[in-house]
């Protein structure tokens, strides 16, 4: 019971025997004290007769010993006792000042629990507080003079419980509040065994209670209490502004008497509709008071299966008490036989008198030839890595027959397809907030499909700017020998695959190699492979969509597991570079191209200017001797050519036109 109480002045308060703050040290022969600024402790031996004992400190070098000493420092002090069990003689009592702003003092008993009793009154058989230690904290301030938190036990039993101060008068004007936790399927009644009513001059004397999400219900003292009710609630006390004079004042002395309640339910099942069921319902701990009946016999455990009825019996059994577990199969032993399509994995159709299923597993039997395909149904899968969380409701574990993991998944990830050339089964259990029982479509959709050619196979899509982890079957643990894996990733245009190998445990093989490939899709060759006796990169990148393949040998000692990301990059673009290459080129080609033609034109130009020298007038001008050699040497006296007027000049002469001047 935890109680908590407020005081503005100097404490402690004395609320009966509970509420001393008057402390059985532990036994021990020597404790630490640290007081608080302001605080007083005091130790003192109650028990004289019969024993010496002291108490002892040591202040430097000087030890003092007596059957009392008081503690008002704020330093640590080290105190030793003369006996070896000081705690049948000696009490501490603590005095102190609470801190302003006004807050309230707490008194824990965690685990052990108290009960309170009148101030004349001693524990029953003589007991003392053991263990004789207890929490005591300064809390924020409280609205009532105090406030005890009790939590009422299991079972049948009756518990008392008196006012402040009683038998004395309750505080003028104050309130006081009982927070009581009642156990699921108890009833409780509260009766008021003793009270003395005040003559209130302003107020009345109410006695208030509350539960949770309901509004409080206002008594007096003489008013019929509680009666056969559940649940938590809350007692509170009232007073009013008393006349001080000749009169009681105000006290009360009630029971709160607790009645485990015997819940009967009977529960028919029926699993005539559903086919390959199997229902499993046990008691979750020993402890437990549920009884449960099966046809009418008592069972520890009911296990039922399909094609029957089932009349089943529950007496105070609780959701928490029962755990259920379901088990499904789906087979398909011939490939023309399989269902058509998909086959959804779901939820059995069940009674709402069964508790919630604590898991689902569905063994899938595939043909001898066959594979298994799993695929979800609202998008792709995540492989949940060591102790990644699954932010979904559930999570699927999906294992071979042989007992071997292929690995655990939860919806929303980059894993569009799993299958594997083997029986499994899947497993979905619930996350911490998740009900499979609330679950109202599929897990899963599976096929089941011809032979592949690895053991496991997975449809890998993974998304722009989100890094992809996968990891071997089985991981942290090995693969299987001789086994193989496959992912067949798929690589949007205008992006590369970084593939970074994080973990790679390699064996020593005493039969075949480990093998580590990737291979582009519709490619012959291989980008990458390498055994375990060869130095791997940790980092390749992939230009479009491959396989990344790994087989395993078989091990003498260690076990090969890889752990490895995927990021999708985007590619760098050769556009501008090859247009401004070409232009360049052109350009280029183009200035050649100018050169040659100016060279051409220039040696064309050279010429003719050497031919037009010939007939020059300027030609025998200084600076234009052009040929040095003789007239009959060079032909110079032959003419390229000779204008009109020269050759036919004389006719001009003759005729009767005028001469052109």
């Amino acid at each position: 019971m935890k109680l908590l109480f407020f005081m503005a002045g100097w404490f402690p308060l004395f609320l009966g025997l509970l509420l001393s703050v008057v402390l059985n040290i532990s036994e021990s022969q020597t404790l630490s004290f640290s007081p608080d600024k302001g605080t007083r402790v005091t130790i003192s031996r109650q028990r004289a007769m019969g024993s010496d004992c002291t108490v002892c400190i040591t202040e430097g070098s000087k030890r003092q010993c007596s059957m009392e000493t008081i503690l008002s420092g704020t330093h640590k002090t080290s105190v030793e006792f003369t006996c070896p069990h000081p705690h049948q003689f000696f009490t501490v009592e603590i005095n102190g000042r609470l801190p302003e702003p006004l807050s309230s003092l707490q008194l824990a008993f965690s685990g052990i629990g108290m009960r309170q009793v009148l101030p004349s009154e001693m524990c029953p058989g003589g007991r003392r507080l053991d263990p004789a230690t207890f929490h005591v904290s300064v809390d924020p301030k409280i609205k009532t003079l105090a406030l005890v938190k009790v939590t009422l036990p299991s079972g049948s039993s009756v518990n008392e419980f008196f006012s402040p101060n009683y038998p004395g008068s309750f505080p003028d004007d104050d309130l006081m509040t009982w927070e009581f936790h009642v156990p699921s399927q108890h009833n409780i009644t509260v009766r008021f065994l003793k009270y003395t009513e005040p003559r209130c001059v302003k107020k009345d004397v109410v006695v208030e209670y509350r539960r949770t999400g309901s509004a409080f219900i206002g008594k007096s003292l003489v008013d019929p209490q509680p009666s056969n009710r559940q649940g938590n609630f809350s007692l509170s006390l009232r007073n009013c502004e008393m006349v001080k004079k000749d009169t009681p004042g105000l006290t009360l002395h009630f029971q709160v008497s607790v009645v485990k309640i015997s819940m009967q339910e009977f529960c028919d099942v029926d699993l005539r509709k559903e086919e390959g069921v199997r229902l499993r319902i046990e008691k979750k701990g020993s402890k437990s008071n549920c009884r449960m009946k099966k046809d009418s016999v008592v069972q520890e455990t009911i296990i039922i299966a399909s094609g029957k009825i089932y009349n089943l019996y529950f007496q105070d059994c609780s959701s928490e008490d029962l755990m259920l577990t379901i088990n499904k199969t789906i087979e398909c032993q011939q490939s023309e036989k399989c269902p058509v399509g998909r086959v959804h994995l779901s939820v059995p159709a069940l009674q709402a008198c069964l508790p919630a299923p604590r898991s689902i597993t569905w063994h899938l039997r595939a043909p001898e030839d066959g594979t298994v395909e799993l695929l979800h149904p609202r998008g792709n899968l995540q492989q949940l890595l060591l102790d990644q969380p699954c932010n979904a409701n559930f999570s699927l574990t999906v294992n071979e027959d042989d007992g071997v993991t292929v690995g655990s998944f939860c919806p929303k990830g980059p894993i569009h397809k799993i299958q594997v050339h083997s029986n499994v089964s899947v497993t979905a259990t619930p996350t911490a907030n998740g009900d499979l029982s609330q679950a109202s479509k599929s897990f899963l959709d599976i096929s089941f499909r011809k032979d592949i050619s690895e053991r496991y196979i997975f449809a890998v899509v993974p998304q722009k700017g989100v890094p992809v982890f996968l990891a071997t079957p089985s991981w942290p643990a090995g693969m299987k020998a001789h086994s193989t894996v496959s992912w067949i990733v798929s690589v949007p245009e205008a992006y590369h695959a970084v593939l970074l190998f994080l973990n790679v445990s390699q064996p020593k093989c005493e039969n075949r190699h480990t093998v580590i490939k990737v291979q582009t899709l519709g490619s012959r060759e291989e980008m990458f492979s390498r055994r375990e006796d060869e130095k791997a990169e940790d980092e390749l990148k992939v230009p479009e969509s491959f396989y990344l393949n790994m087989s395993n040998c078989l091990p003498e000692h260690n076990e090969f597991s890889v752990r490895c990301q995927i990021t999708l990059e985007k590619k760098t673009s050769h556009t501008l570079g090859i247009i401004l290459g070409t232009i360049s080129a052109l350009l280029l080609l183009m200035v050649l191209v100018l050169i040659v033609v100016c060279v051409v034109i220039r040696n064309k130009k050279k010429q003719l200017l050497a031919n037009v020298s010939i007939y020059n007038p300027n030609g025998g001008a200084p600076g234009h001797h052009q040929f040095p050699k003789s007239r009959e040497d060079n032909e110079s006296h032959i003419y390229a050519s000779i204008e009109d007027s020269v050759v036919y000049g004389h006719l001009l002469q003759e005729s009767d036109y005028p001469p052109h001047t």
